[in-house]
């Protein structure tokens, strides 16, 4: 059975967790006053096309050569799937789609700024 993973972003001393899975977590000592303070962001299953392991609240750029289309959206999950969402579109299908990290939504806010 495949190990869910889970990174996690501490909300007092803004900082990323590296990946872990429930296990780990819950048997390690990261100092943390409160589990509220953590932010958790599941490994959704998939990587992007650098090979990098792509997780819930990550701003990722898509792009499809065959529809001509690229926008920047984020990885959410909701009705039992990870989607992603933008301005431009809300799509469950984008497993189809070039897929790159560009940041998270806790340390790179600014991608989302309109510009």
């Amino acid at each position: 059975m495949e190990q869910f993973k889970f990174r996690g972003w501490d909300t007092t001393l803004l900082m990323m967790f590296n990946p872990l899975t429930i296990e780990q977590f819950a048997k390690s000592d990261f100092g943390f006053t409160h589990f509220n303070q953590i932010k958790l962001m599941q490994y959704i299953g998939r990587e992007d096309d650098a090979g990098n392991s792509v997780y819930e609240g990550d701003i990722v750029k898509i792009y499809s050569e065959y529809e001509e289309l690229e926008f920047i959206g984020v990885v959410k999950f909701g009705s039992c799937s990870f989607y992603i969402e933008s301005d431009l579109i809300s799509g469950y299908r984008w497993q189809d789609y070039d897929v790159t990290i560009l940041g998270n939504i806790y340390e790179n806010k600014e991608l989302l700024e309109e510009k």
